[in-house]
């Protein structure tokens, strides 16, 4: 415990409260997802790149419903085609009837679909 008279601590220390309070989550809400068995958000971080791609192309192979893709750029779609990501979403809507959906820009749109 810490106490003090001392007004830059305790304006200091009641911004950090405000702070942590605003972006706070409402525990009730989880409690309830987790006693009715739903799957909470979770968010990993991968500090290394050949860890991140591993990790993605992981997820592509274990789908079982839906792959969303979002590709801006034109590079963003051949560095996805670089990776082998296209054989991977084809093979799982063939072999496991998943759902691709994909956004990619309009330049693409003609040659792709």
């Amino acid at each position: 415990m810490f106490t003090t008279n001392d007004v830059l601590y305790i304006n200091q220390y009641k911004l950090t409260f405000e702070e942590l309070w605003k972006n706070g989550i409402d525990v009730v809400g989880i409690i309830e997802d987790i006693e009715r068995g739903l799957d909470t958000e979770r968010v990993d971080i991968i500090s290394r790149s050949n860890n991140a791609e591993t990790a993605y192309l992981d997820l592509l192979r274990s789908s079982n419903k839906e792959i969303m893709l979002i590709l801006p750029t034109v590079n963003a779609f051949l560095r996805q085609w670089k990776l082998g990501v296209f054989e991977l979403i084809t093979r799982a809507a063939l072999n496991r009837n998943v759902k691709i959906r994909m956004l990619i820009p309009r330049q693409l749109e003609d040659k792709v679909c």
